[in-house]
C-alpha cells in the first residue's frame, strides 16, 4: 500500500506483563514491533489480535512466554485523535525464532473470556427471555466488561447439557426473535472493544449510520488526508444458486411436529415476500427485489423439511408452558433456515484509512460508482452503493502506516431498479 493511501500512527503503547511469582511489565517499544492486527467480527463471540516484535538477548532481558501472558495497552492514529484502539489481551499461543542474537515473536492474543469460556459448564436450567437467559449465563465468565443485550419477543426454556457458555449463545442466535413491527428471526453475539453484544440482525441493519465513506480516485488524489474515502473495494459473491435451492432459501415447505399437542403444521416460505422492500440512497430511490431465475423457478418451493418444532422445556409441573407457545413460532423457525445465509451471500469488501472509532455491526454508507463519468459526476447511485453493516473489521499497524479493512453486509444481494 502507498504512503498516500495509508495514514501514520501517533502513539502505540503495548506492554507485556509476565506471570510468574510476581508480575513484572516488559514494555515493548514501537521499534520493536513489526506488526500488529487487531480483529472485531459479528460471527466471533470474542475479539483476537495478532502481535509481532523482536528483541534483542541481552543479559538479564531475556523473554520467557509459556501462553496466558497479559498484554496491553492503546494505538492512536493521529487524525483520529480522541480515539484509540484498547489492547486488552491473553496470549492464545506463539512462535518463537532466534537467530544472531536476535528473538522474533509471532503472538495469536485472545480475550480472556475465551479462556475462561474453556473451563465453565452451563447444567441450568432457563426459563423466560431470550436475552434475559444470555445476561444470566454471561455472568458465570466472571467478566468485568460490560454486556449489551436486546429483548426478545419469544420465551425459550432448556437445559444447559453441560455446554460451554459461548456454546450455547450459538445454540440460542437463531432461535431469537425480534421485537417490533418488524419480527424476524435471527441474532448475533460478538465482542467487540466497547464490551459484548446480542442484538437481533433486525436492529443492526436499521442502525444509525456511522460515516460516510466515498470512493472517489480523483478527489484523493488532490486530498490524500480525506480520512473517509475508500482505497479499494470488490464485491464478493458466493451465492450458489444450485445449493440455494438444495437449502429451500427462494422457497421452501416445513412440516412441523409438536410432540406436546400431537399435531402437525405446514408452513410455506418465499423469499420476495419476505424481503422485498423500498430503499432510498444518498442519491436516488430505489426497489429491491431478487434476480429472477430461469421459468421462475423460484416461485416453487426447492427443499421439503419435516421438523419437530422446537418449544423448547416442559415447565416445573410437567407441563407446556403457555409462554414458551409463541403464535408464530413454526413461521419463524422456518425462516431461520435461510436467514444467515442470505446475509453473506453477498459481501462487499473495502479498505480505508485507519479509523478506531468503527466497531463491528455498526452501520456505514458506502458511496461507489460505477463508471469513471460517474465519478467525475459524483453519481454514486450504483448498485453496490448504499447502507452496509459491518460484519467484520481489521486494524493493521505495519511500520509506521495503518489502514482498515471491513467487510460490509446487508439483507440481500438485491438488484435495484429506480423508482420513477
Amino acid at each position: 500500500m502507498s504512503a498516500e493511501n495509508s495514514f501514520e500512527y501517533g502513539k502505540f503503547k503495548i506492554k507485556l506483563l509476565k506471570s510468574n511469582s510476581e508480575i513484572t511489565e516488559i514494555d515493548l517499544g514501537s521499534n520493536s514491533i513489526s506488526s500488529f492486527s487487531f480483529y472485531e467480527n459479528v460471527k466471533s463471540p470474542g475479539l483476537t489480535a495478532n502481535l509481532k516484535f523482536m528483541t534483542t538477548d541481552v543479559v538479564g532481558g531475556k523473554i520467557e512466554l509459556y501462553g496466558g501472558e497479559q498484554v496491553i495497552g492503546s494505538v492512536k492514529v493521529t487524525d483520529f485523535s480522541e480515539d484509540e484502539i484498547k489492547v486488552n489481551f491473553r496470549v492464545r499461543s506463539m512462535q518463537v525464532l532466534k537467530d544472531s542474537g536476535k528473538t522474533a515473536f509471532n503472538l495469536e492474543l485472545v480475550s480472556l473470556e475465551t479462556l475462561k469460556n474453556e473451563t465453565k459448564r452451563i447444567s441450568n436450567r432457563f426459563d423466560g427471555n431470550i436475552a434475559t437467559t444470555v445476561e444470566k449465563i454471561f455472568k458465570s465468565l466472571e467478566s468485568t466488561k460490560r454486556i449489551e443485550t436486546e429483548q426478545t419477543s419469544n420465551k425459550y426454556s432448556f437445559i444447559g447439557n453441560s455446554k460451554r457458555p459461548f456454546d450455547l449463545f450459538t445454540f440460542l442466535m437463531p432461535k431469537a426473535v425480534s421485537s417490533g413491527e418488524k419480527k424476524s428471526a435471527g441474532y448475533f453475539f460478538f465482542e467487540t472493544q466497547d464490551g459484548y453484544v446480542f442484538k437481533s440482525i433486525n436492529t443492526l441493519l436499521s442502525g444509525d449510520v456511522q460515516e460516510i465513506y466515498t470512493q472517489d480516485e480523483a478527489s484523493a488524489a488532490n486530498n490524500p488526508n480525506n480520512k473517509f474515502r475508500i482505497l479499494t473495494s470488490y464485491v464478493e459473491k458466493n451465492n450458489d444458486v444450485l445449493n440455494s435451492l438444495r437449502l429451500g432459501m427462494y422457497s421452501s415447505n416445513t412440516f412441523f411436529y409438536n410432540m406436546y399437542t400431537n399435531e402437525a403444521k405446514s408452513v410455506d416460505f418465499k423469499l420476495k415476500e419476505k424481503y422485498n422492500k423500498s430503499i432510498a440512497t444518498s442519491a436516488k430511490k430505489f426497489t429491491e427485489s431478487y434476480p429472477p431465475l430461469p421459468g421462475n423457478i423460484q416461485e416453487f418451493p426447492s427443499r421439503y423439511y419435516v421438523r419437530s418444532l422446537d418449544v423448547g422445556n416442559l415447565d416445573k409441573t410437567g407441563k407446556l408452558s403457555k409462554d414458551t407457545m409463541y403464535p408464530d413460532l413454526p413461521k419463524y423457525q422456518a425462516e431461520a433456515v435461510v436467514r444467515y445465509n442470505l446475509l453473506f451471500s453477498q459481501v462487499l469488501k473495502i479498505t480505508i484509512p485507519c479509523n478506531p472509532s468503527l466497531r463491528a455491526g455498526q452501520v456505514i454508507e458506502c458511496r461507489i460508482p460505477e463508471t469513471a463519468s460517474q465519478m467525475k459526476d459524483k453519481n454514486y447511485g450504483s448498485q453496490n452503493s448504499g447502507r452496509y453493516m459491518i460484519s467484520a473489521l481489521h486494524h493493521a499497524f505495519a511500520g509506521k502506516t495503518c489502514y482498515t479493512s471491513l467487510e460490509l453486509i446487508r439483507d440481500s444481494y438485491e438488484i435495484k431498479t429506480q423508482v420513477a
